[in-house]
């Protein structure tokens, strides 16, 4: 799992190369079509881009006029930041594009302003409609004398699909599947031979509608993408509601079934296909996947954005699921620090595991409290849910369960001062844990309890007896690598290890687990 720490230093080594490139030379960095970006990039952008203020380093940031996040109103941006509107064409601007586009065409004068008149300035709809009449006339001169000159982009773009005769289905099949897509999917999808395919995609290039991009693989492109999103949109418009569930559901099995690599990199292209396909059981599955994938890479946004989509898309009796989803999330927005969404999830978590009555739910949903508790300074909640992950484990019968919540009860005791019941909770634990031989556990518990005992300084009388230099620290420092909590590692490691002084007390008043 890639921690907060990593990501920050990640963030800070790229724009000091930006940086370092801008002091060689002035440097120029565009960025376009954030209005797809994802809310990680959003968010990191939004947190990096002050630095360069005083940098000679012009940033040029390309969206539509929709995209306005919320940094983009911060005092320090509005001093360094200046927002451009592309406006529509002026019509004489709006006359050229038609003019180079109809070439050796004959549009009359009457047509050509028809044409400025219905586009409003759009450069894509002048295009797309000067085509539409380029390669069919006669809508125009109708028997009625009524222009059937499309009315809107979508019609025109609608026109130009109908143009393209049977290729139209291949088109059709592409835009269900994404505006980029490579050709391999496309053709696992479509229920003809490959030979109609690629005629179809040439036709679709020639035509203008899509574009080939990266490397040719067997005489043809690798992969292919819309030459504008609402050409794809006007595709899948085309297909009546029952085809397009169709098309989803069998890319989707086609995409398990033949594309595991991305199966396992994107599953959240998978969630998308399956809902779109109303095949909402496994759309949640592979929610929950997307999920946690985002949370060990740091995306935390986004693991939050899937794990909504999971809980939305859960049916209301299927309860596991549910416990799955509300973990994932209460985890993100823990790491996010968002405290009030958080006790919700948290909440539900409890109303869930009592509802169950399996103790192992009741164990893991009140050690999620007992952590939160520490968050908000209630120590109070954190004693009680301590207390209630610990009874909750020792009903299950398994030790390793039990010994990995005492330790909390340890550090709600230190946080009330009370260094007598403190005590004497810490001498259970490591008396309960000389009875394990995990490794993880006995380095999982062995860190929590040097965490509270490093807080309690040396408050507890009679602690020094079988000091832990060998048997416990040691221990700690030899495993930590194995605790699979990346986040508490990594704070473990930089907060603790790094800090001799801290080190030393820890040493001095850790007990030692006999042998």
């Amino acid at each position: 799992m890639i921690t907060k720490d990593q990501l920050e230093q990640m963030r800070l080594l790229f724009f000091s190369l930006v940086k370092k490139r801008a002091a060689e030379q002035p440097l120029v960095l565009v960025i376009e079509d954030l209005q797809w970006g994802d809310p990680s990039t959003v968010e990191w952008l939004g947190q990096s881009i002050g630095s360069l203020v005083n940098t000679p380093c012009l940033t040029l940031f390309i969206a539509r006029p929709e995209f306005n996040p919320p940094w983009l109103s911060h005092e320090a941006m509005r001093q360094n930041f200046h927002s451009l509107t592309l406006d529509s064409l002026r019509p004489k601007a709006s006359a050229k594009i038609i003019a180079e586009l109809a070439g050796e065409h004959l549009l009359d004068e009457t047509m050509r302003h028809q044409i400025v008149a219905k586009t409003d300035g759009i450069p894509l709809f002048i295009e797309e409609l000067t085509k539409s009449l380029i390669e069919d006339p006669s809508i125009e001169n109708t028997t009625t004398g009524k222009s059937k000159i499309p009315m809107t982009l979508l019609d025109s773009l609608v026109s130009r699909l109908d143009h393209l005769g049977k290729a139209k289905e291949s088109a059709q099949w592409a835009a269900v599947i994404d505006r980029e897509f490579s050709y391999a999917l496309l053709e696992a999808c479509v229920p003809f031979e490959a030979q109609r395919l690629q005629d179809d995609l040439a036709h679709m290039i020639e035509a203008e509608l899509v574009s080939p991009i990266g490397r040719v693989s067997q005489n043809m492109p690798a992969r292919y993408m819309f030459k504008h999103g609402l050409v794809q949109d006007a595709a899948y418009t085309t297909l009546l509601k029952r085809t397009r569930l169709t098309y989803h559901q069998h890319v989707a099995q086609i995409l398990e079934t033949h594309f595991p690599q991305i199966t396992e990199s994107q599953p959240e292209l998978l969630a998308e296909y399956h809902a779109s396909g109303n095949n909402h059981t496994r759309a949640v599955d592979f929610w929950l996947l997307a999920g946690n994938r985002a949370k060990a890479h740091g995306a935390l946004t986004e693991a939050k954005t899937f794990f909504n989509h999971a809980v939305q898309w859960i049916e209301p009796e299927d309860s596991e699921r549910r416990w799955q989803a509300l973990v994932g999330r209460e985890d993100v927005l823990d790491l996010r620090g968002e405290r009030e969404a958080q006790k919700k999830d948290i909440d539900a978590l409890l109303e869930l595991a009592e509802t169950s009555g399996d103790d192992v739910q009741q164990m893991e949903a009140y050690n999620s409290p007992a952590i939160y508790a520490v968050k908000v300074n209630d120590f109070e909640l954190q004693l009680y849910a301590a207390e209630a992950s610990i009874a909750a484990a020792r009903r299950t019968g398994n030790l390793i369960l039990e010994v990995r919540q005492m330790p909390r009860k340890v550090d709600a005791l230190v946080h009330f001062e009370d260094w007598t019941a403190a005590e004497q909770a810490a001498e259970e634990t490591l008396t309960k844990l000389s009875e394990v031989t995990d490794d993880e556990t006995r380095t999982y518990v062995f860190g929590l309890l040097a965490y509270s005992f490093g807080r309690m300084g040396d408050e507890i009388p009679g602690m020094s007896e079988g000091e832990v230099i060998s048997a416990g620290f040691q221990d700690l420092m030899q495993h930590t690598d194995k605790i699979s909590d990346a986040d508490w590692r990594q704070s473990f490691l930089d907060n603790v290890i790094e800090n001799g002084a801290i080190v030393e007390r820890w040493e001095r008043l850790c007990v030692a687990v006999p042998e």
